[in-house]
């Protein structure tokens, strides 16, 4: 459920639980998480690193954290934007 709270949209996270279900015998948290999280890149990366928070941020840019990323300092990006 953790991980699937990064996604906004209930359809898609049924969708999401479905096709890592499908893959695997259960749906393990770092899949479910990698799958919502595709495109991004984690907020550690050296490239959002090097960019900087507030400048992604000024730019439109949305830091993604779920309920225990950001006391993890852990989030992830839009990794076309960064």
């Amino acid at each position: 459920c953790q991980a699937l709270s990064l996604e906004n949209d209930p359809v898609r996270q049924v969708e999401i639980y479905q096709r890592v279900k499908a893959q695997h015998s259960y749906a393990p948290a770092h899949m479910l998480k990698r799958a919502v999280t595709d495109t991004e890149i984690s907020v550690n990366h050296s490239r959002f690193v090097f960019i900087g928070r507030e400048m992604y941020e000024s730019a439109g840019g949305v830091v993604r954290e779920d309920l225990f990323s950001a006391q993890e300092g852990d989030g992830t990006a839009d990794g076309v934007l960064v």
